[in-house]
């Protein structure tokens, strides 16, 4: 073997080497994943009502984005269908249509998207009415009906739900 065959195996070698070592320490580096924070808040108003049998209850589901752009709210009511019966459900200026918009058995469902993703169009970081429900009362109630904001509400940014159940409120409606 010569020697410039044998400077040519060393060189290969040696790059191999290096390159296992820029490999190695590449995968062994722990890679960490930013979590957004839940600063998404959403609400009622009003928070506590009284009316009586027979009359329309309107409420404005309101959104905080806790200054996140937003590209996607699943928002979700609970309420008691033997006291409310839901009339109607009019998008705003937020998002001005719902792909999805249900109310059945109690449960009220509106979902709206920004079409795009990754760094596409948001609906801008701020606070704002997501939609406006008309219900109408039903019958007397003893005790004030609850209108609850559901464990499966979503905000998301990028995929990830920034909403904070904890700070979310739904509200509550007497019926005379």
């Amino acid at each position: 073997m010569n020697r410039k065959t044998l400077a040519y195996i060393i060189g290969i070698i040696l790059l191999l080497m290096i390159g296992g070592l820029i490999a190695a320490n590449f995968l062994g580096k722990e890679r960490t994943v930013q979590t957004l924070s839940k600063t998404a808040i959403l609400t009622l108003t009003p928070a506590t009502a009284v009316v009586k049998e027979g009359e329309t209850l309107t409420l404005q589901i309101n959104l905080d984005s806790g200054g996140q752009e937003v590209d996607a709210v699943d928002a979700v009511l609970i309420y008691d269908d033997n006291v409310f019966e839901v009339q109607s459900l009019t998008p705003t200026e937020l998002f001005p249509s719902y792909p999805v918009q249900t109310f059945t058995g109690g449960k009220i469902t509106l979902s709206a998207f920004v079409l795009g993703s990754g760094e596409g169009p948001k609906i801008e970081a701020k606070k704002g009415v997501l939609a406006e429900v008309k219900l109408k009362a039903l019958k007397k109630t003893t005790i004030a009906s609850k209108i609850e904001v559901s464990n499966q509400s979503v905000v998301a940014v990028k995929g990830e739900d920034i909403l904070d159940l904890s700070k979310s409120k739904g509200g509550e409606c007497t019926v005379q």
